[in-house]
């Protein structure tokens, strides 16, 4: 992003609508200042109301809270998933990832949270995307950090939110392990346990969990 634009986003999420001759900083010449901030209303980000005022648009207020004031590019954060822990009788119901960080390995049914759903909502979707069943209440078990690195580079940073659903009946394509197996086995996620163990031990368990694979 031009430092023009960034300029323009900062005064008008600091004082909200604005003149175009206050918003215009010293030094930059009209007609370059103009066209971005034409390029800013171009893409939904700032409207004017009314003549010669300005202000953030909807759109505009979202991109700006992914903004830091030292930086003129989005920053970088930790995604948001959840984690659907399905349980049937004395057994957890698995799936082997088909991508890396943790491709080949078992897990939990996981994915991203989309912006407007709920985790809940999240939950239900992933499990109904991946395995093709409707869980209609999960519950909440507990929301973890997850920083997986390999020796010293980052791999994945996410905040988790753990659910957990029974299901009369194992779904085609999910790995049936034995609870009290579940330290035993070999072909696990580097966080699958720790979250599983966690949320075994507690109602609703609120954790950092780094781990060096």
């Amino acid at each position: 992003m031009h430092f023009i634009q960034k300029h323009i986003l900062d005064e008008l999420r600091a004082r909200g609508g604005m003149r175009y001759a206050a918003l215009q900083p010293d030094g930059i010449e009209s007609s370059h200042f103009r066209y971005h901030l034409k390029e800013l209303e171009r893409d939904g980000y700032v409207d004017s109301p009314e003549r010669g005022v300005y202000e953030l648009t909807a759109k505009g207020q979202h991109h700006v809270d992914r903004l830091s004031r030292g930086s003129v590019n989005a920053i970088n954060m930790p995604k948001v998933i959840t984690y659907t822990l399905l349980t049937c009788g004395d057994t957890y119901l698995l799936q082997v990832k088909d991508r890396e960080p943790y491709k080949d390995l078992l897990n939990m049914i996981g994915g991203k949270v989309h912006e407007s759903e709920t985790t809940a909502m999240a939950a239900v979707r992933e499990v109904h995307e991946k395995v093709g069943i409707e869980i209609e209440t999960p519950a909440l078990a507990g929301v973890f950090e997850v920083i997986i690195r390999r020796g010293t580079d980052l791999l994945t940073h996410a905040i988790a939110y753990v659910y957990t659903a029974e299901v009369a009946e194992a779904p085609d394509g999910l790995d049936r392990i034995v609870k009290t197996e579940l330290r035993t086995t070999t072909n696990l996620a580097p966080d699958a346990v720790a979250i599983i163990t966690a949320v075994e031990s507690e109602a609703c368990p609120t954790s950092a969990l780094e781990i060096t694979i």
